[in-house]
């Protein structure tokens, strides 16, 4: 592999400057392409023809576990945990980071995620009790700092925090999970429908089935399976995964057997606390088989709803972000401060 020090030993290496000295200089940084309120919107043309010529002449992309939209003669660079410069989720969506943000691949989707997701589950009713604007404040400002991943449910009231996060972004910049605790096929449609309407966009990245406890209750919510299939059939729904909540055991062995389930969000720490129905060394050799078997994997409830002890929170946080199978740890973020340290734990090489 070479490394990005590496040009003067590199073949076709003009590209690979560009990529990594040329584009920087277009000022591609936090006013860039995908902010469409920026002035500099029009050097996304030209950053955005660079990377098809790019991707044209052979260098393609890394994919795959911890991989990262990068040409491939960066790999080692990519394995390396840096991901300042180019990432690409779509076609005139080119964008450019100051933070060391880790991207990796969402099981088998094709979305590029931040390896740090943020959680709205406690901005709205739940607990804080934020209202839309200064939830929107805070979702930019982790967008800011590479975190294009985010995490909803229409259980959370969240959905207008995320309408007003994205108020002035390019839709495709940043990828949204919600999910919806509906049975049946009716109920789903209907929550399909409300999730969009309040988030104000046409389509939704991932929808999930929100706390699947056991096999009996994945069986009793087809209906529901039903529905977010059809939506996805029309593109409102992009894929399609399920939430486990606080529980293990017998519904991994559903979700895994189930081909239509294409994205898992876990609950997973360091202690295995609140965990119901199985032991965390059983629990993380099921969470290693949902990966083997193709499916993402996001994590969740790394410091136990705060009962984590209050002098380990960054040591519990470092644990989640160093499991290996997990493709996005997604941590409730409820002030700037709280951002910054889980950007700083998320990215645990320096940037070079």
């Amino acid at each position: 592999m070479v490394s990005m020090n590496e040009f003067s030993t590199a073949p076709f290496q003009a590209p690979v400057y560009a990529f990594d000295v040329f584009l920087p200089m277009l000022d591609l940084g936090q006013a860039s392409a995908w902010r469409p309120d920026m002035d500099v919107y029009y050097w996304g043309w030209i950053a955005q023809l660079c990377v098809l010529a790019a991707k044209t002449i052979g260098f393609g992309v890394a994919t795959g576990t911890g991989s990262c939209w990068r040409v491939e003669m960066a790999a080692e660079c990519c394995e390396s945990g840096s991901w300042r410069k180019v990432v690409d989720n779509g076609l005139g969506d080119l964008r450019s980071w100051e933070f060391d943000m880790e991207m990796r691949e969402l099981g088998a989707t094709g979305l590029l995620v931040s390896r740090l997701c943020f959680g709205t589950g406690l901005m709205g009713r739940l607990e804080h009790e934020f209202t839309a604007e200064r939830g929107g404040e805070l979702l930019r400002y982790a967008f800011d700092r590479g975190v294009n991943f985010w995490d909803t449910a229409i259980s959370y009231a969240s959905h207008p925090h995320v309408k007003a996060g994205l108020a002035g972004l390019n839709r495709s910049a940043v990828i949204i999970n919600t999910k919806t605790q509906a049975n049946g096929k009716a109920e789903g449609k209907r929550e399909i429908d409300r999730a969009l309407e309040e988030m104000g966009t046409d389509y939704v990245d991932s929808m999930m089935l929100h706390a699947v406890k056991s096999r009996a209750d994945f069986e009793s919510r087809r209906g529901c399976l039903e529905a977010l299939l059809e939506a996805k059939a029309d593109g409102r729904v992009r894929h399609v995964g399920a939430t486990t909540h606080i529980y293990t055991g017998e519904v991994f062995e559903a979700l895994i057997e189930a081909p239509d389930i294409e994205v898992v969000l876990s609950h997973l720490n360091k202690a295995g606390q609140g965990l119901v129905g199985g032991n965390l060394e059983d629990h993380m050799a099921l969470l290693k088989r949902v990966r083997e078997e193709g499916k993402g994997l996001m994590i969740m409830k790394i410091l136990d709803q705060a009962r984590s002890p209050k002098d380990e929170i960054e040591e519990w946080i470092r644990w989640g972000f160093e499991y290996p199978h997990a493709d996005s740890v997604d941590l409730g973020l409820n002030a700037e401060d709280k951002i910054d340290m889980a950007v700083r734990l998320s990215s645990p090489v320096p940037v070079v």
